[in-house]
């Protein structure tokens, strides 16, 4: 390679360097301005929760764990599950407390449940209909209450809204004020007339997307008396692909005639 050839290479390498530092340069210059008009646009308190209130829950997992007291290790731990028309559920102890555990799937003509470690099931039909569907409406009340509507304008302004990545927002509230501790309450219960008293502290993370639709709620209470706490935690909101009733449940005997008490 003679002298001329390498200039010409260098300068070549030296042009190639260059442009590849702008495009770098542009590349930041886009991101971090995407990000300022993404702060910037930030919707506020009172537009994101009334407007992931109205978000249509077709699947979720939730869990709900319960303590008695914060010191001991006991606890009630509530899964649920839901796509489309099937359900699971189930309710585990710590310490184990197998006499006490329960665990349910439901199917769109289904019932089934365990009994005595043996699993039973009952159809749809004029009997069994008000009892299935006033289940599947506990169970969804329950587990998916998300009517962020709820709370007061006082208690939404009270919470924090932050840039959540590219993907959204996340809102936050931590604290003792009981505007907001009434208004959680009555999102998860569905009821506005629920008691908030026996509630000291509450620690909220709501998590929008860009459309300000819900895709991940937590919310823990600490209770005034015992210190015991109870969590609240709704995911893969619209992003449970398949729910699949196990052997051992398809194989469950029927019961003609149930007690529905």
């Amino acid at each position: 390679m003679d002298e001329k050839q390498e200039i010409i290479q260098k300068k070549a390498k030296r042009h190639a360097g260059a442009i590849i530092s702008w495009v770098f340069v542009v590349l930041i210059i886009i991101i971090a301005g995407g990000l300022l008009y993404l702060h910037f646009s930030k919707p506020s308190a009172q537009d994101a929760l009334n407007s992931a209130a109205k978000t249509n829950i077709h699947s979720i997992r939730s869990t709900i764990i319960t303590k008695q007291n914060a010191k001991k290790k006991n606890s009630e731990t509530l899964n649920y599950e839901v796509k489309g028309n099937t359900v699971h559920i189930t309710n585990r102890f710590v310490p184990e407390n197998k006499d006490q555990e329960q665990e349910t799937w439901i199917t769109g003509n289904k019932f089934y449940f365990l009994n005595n470690g043996q699993w039973n099931y009952m159809e749809r039909n004029s009997l069994t209909n008000t009892f299935i569907s006033t289940s599947m409406a506990t169970y969804k009340k329950l587990f998916t209450g998300h009517d962020f509507s709820k709370l007061s304008k006082s208690a939404m302004n009270k919470f924090k809204v932050n840039l959540d990545g590219l993907d959204g927002y996340t809102l936050t509230y931590k604290g003792n004020d009981k505007e907001v501790i009434k208004g959680i309450q009555r999102v998860a219960s569905g009821d506005n007339s629920s008691d908030a008293s026996q509630i000291k502290h509450v620690d909220v993370t709501i998590k929008i997307n860009r459309q300000k639709k819900l895709v991940d709620y937590k919310v823990f209470y600490t209770l005034a008396h015992t210190n015991g706490t109870t969590s609240i935690h709704l995911t893969d909101i619209n992003q449970v692909n398949k729910l699949t009733l196990p052997s051992k449940v398809k194989k469950a005997t029927k019961i003609v005639t149930p007690n529905l008490r």
